[in-house]
């Protein structure tokens, strides 16, 4: 989260999180999880406005983690929902937004799941 606290302060977002009080012991791999987590939080941060809302949520269940990552950022149609997976997709929504991007996020996240 430090990597984003600059851009989450100058756009003044809310940034929400709450969590799972388990005690429970579940294997995963430190740097993918992470890869995964600063990926989506990113996404959030570049869509959602100045002044927005970003929740974060974390759950355990039958030693499976849960993450939800809800945003109020531009959305995706739901015509576009199938391609956001493919590398280098980015909604037309997201081009005019963001002209930096490369669309590598998401395909990247869905092979480290």
């Amino acid at each position: 989260m430090a990597n984003f606290e600059e851009e989450i302060y100058e756009k003044k977002l809310n940034l929400q999180y709450s969590g799972s009080e388990e005690n429970s012991e579940i294997n995963f791999d430190c740097d993918s999880l992470e890869k995964i987590v600063s990926n989506l939080l990113s996404n959030a941060i570049r869509y959602t406005q100045s002044l927005g809302d970003i929740n974060v949520k974390l759950t355990i269940e039958v030693k499976i983690f849960i993450i939800i990552i809800e945003d109020r950022g531009i959305g995706i149609k739901p015509e576009e929902k199938r391609n956001i997976f493919q590398e280098f997709y980015r909604s037309p929504q997201a081009k005019e937004l963001e002209h930096l991007s490369t669309g590598l996020g998401l395909p990247l996240v869905k092979r480290k799941i």
